[in-house]
């Protein structure tokens, strides 16, 4: 299959299912967002609009009233079995106004920071253009928000809405501060975060569970990147290599895969098998062109 960007839920999709990564990264299936992405990106909003009011100087809204108004946008979040859910994490956001992670802090850096680097090396080579110039693999993905600690320390904190247990792999567990460095997420923000601010040589990567316990943090060093540049190798040598990608049937994919329940994965799977990968393949490209 074709790779030229890795993100981290690239990485997890390609985990979860290879047969949904080819739908959704080289097929360009667009992925849909059901009520749990939608209240998670309702919160998310509320929290860097509350932050990039502190950061510009301009007063700091109520908090309840910010989230209402991103959460009013999304209909779909209103519905009856949701409200549990909606309660939780109602709780946790008000919570962290009451803690050392307030999105309102002085030691709010930036926030929704986008990063999108290519890693010069080669063993991250791809191929080359039409001048003769090497093009190289990136990494890509948003950080939440970047707090500065002191003048050699940042912390790089996420916001997850859902559960710590990991459940688009085979590894059954809930993620702490000793198993979180298992996750390639923090790697690829802990990379990003010396690339772009090289000045910090400390980073701190923190993930706030808002509806499930709260924050857990690990601690990241230079030495950190060699090992995750290992995996981002694999992964690309994984990706790159694979030409039958394989679909992982399971309970996930009429209740958690867009592709799964609409049925494209399905009707593509059997027509990829009548007419082979790289007809489906140039044919779903040109109709699906960006």
């Amino acid at each position: 299959m074709e790779v030229s960007n890795l993100s981290s839920s690239c990485i997890k999709t390609y985990d979860w299912c290879e047969w949904k990564w080819f739908l959704q990264y080289e097929l360009k299936f667009q992925d849909e967002f059901g009520p749990s992405a939608s209240l998670g990106g309702s919160v998310h909003d509320a929290l860097e609009y509350i932050s990039k009011c502190k950061i510009d100087g301009k007063p700091v809204p109520n908090p309840d009233k910010v989230l209402n108004e991103k959460l009013s946008v999304h209909d779909n979040i209103t519905f009856k079995k949701f409200k549990s859910k909606l309660k939780k994490v109602t709780k946790g956001y008000n919570d962290l106004f009451n803690s050392d992670y307030r999105p309102d802090s002085e030691k709010v850096l930036c926030v929704e920071q986008y990063f999108k680097i290519p890693l010069e090396e080669s063993i991250f080579s791809l191929d080359k253009t039409k001048d003769g110039s090497i093009r190289y693999l990136t990494i890509s993905g948003f950080i939440d928000r970047i707090d500065k600690i002191d003048d050699d320390t940042i912390e790089i904190i996420d916001y997850k809405t859902g559960s710590k247990k990991q459940f688009f792999c085979n590894k059954n567990f809930e993620r702490d501060s000793l198993n979180i460095k298992m996750d390639i997420q923090p790697r690829l923000y802990h990379m990003a975060a010396r690339y772009t601010f090289p000045q910090y040589s400390n980073v701190i990567v923190t993930f706030i569970y808002i509806a499930d316990g709260g924050p857990v943090l690990s601690v990241f060093c230079d030495e950190d990147i060699e090992e995750t540049k290992q995996i981002i190798k694999k992964y690309l040598n994984k990706i790159r290599d694979n030409d039958d990608p394989q679909r992982d049937l399971s309970w996930k994919c009429s209740k958690m895969c867009t592709f799964g329940k609409n049925g494209v994965c399905q009707e593509v799977w059997e027509e990829k098998d009548l007419v082979g990968l790289n007809f489906v393949k140039q044919k779903y490209q040109a109709l699906n062109k960006e």
